[in-house]
Order: structure tokens, then sequence, then C-alpha cells
């Protein structure tokens, strides 16, 4: 009998193994399935925050654009009786000569 109560008691412990390891098996498997969803919701965002960036980098080079036309629209406008920031060197391209007030002229070479 004793050999026969001992043979019982391995086939108990090893059926409660075999359960726990389908309780660990199983516990594995939705574990796996919540950490796929959480990959997929990463991919899902991490292309959302490149679209936004791609889109906050253009809006960046248009302001930086625009604050440069600002600034030389600012620059090139000036008080009378004040020389200008940025002095624009003959604008026209038609003055060869200048006169003082004096009355004397200058002609380049």
């Amino acid at each position: 009998m004793e050999g026969s109560y001992s043979y019982s008691m391995d086939e108990q412990s090893s059926s409660k193994w075999e359960e726990l390891l389908e309780i660990c098996i199983i516990e594995v498997q939705e574990n796996r399935k919540v950490t796929n969803q959480r990959l997929l919701n990463l991919e899902r965002n991490t292309g959302l925050l490149e679209q936004r960036l791609a889109s906050l980098a253009a809006q960046v080079g248009e302001l930086e654009f625009n604050m440069g036309v600002l600034a030389t629209a600012i620059g090139s406008k000036h008080t009378p009786g004040m020389l200008p920031s940025l002095p624009e060197i003959n604008p026209k391209g038609n003055c060869h000569a200048v006169q003082l007030r004096s009355g004397t002229t200058y002609q380049p070479l």
C-alpha cells in the first residue's frame, strides 16, 4: 500500500504542476496580447508625432522667411534726416554724379 500511496501523490502533484503551467501559459498569452496592442498604439502615435513634427518644421521655416522679409522691409525704411540702417547702393542704377549743396560736383572716373 505504501507504494501505491506514493504513486497517487506523484499523480496529484504532477496534475497540480500541469494546472499551474496552464495558468502561467494563459497569463503569458494574455500579457502578449496586451503588449502587442500597446506596441501598435505606440507605432500609431509615433506616426502622428512624425507628421506633426514635419508640419511644425515647415511652419518654423515659413516664420523664418517672413521674419527675414519683415526685417528687410523695416530696415529699408528710414526717418527723414537720418541715415538708413541698411543703405541701398545705387538702387535705380542711374545715379552717376553727385552734387553738393555748395554746388561742387563730382564725376566718377
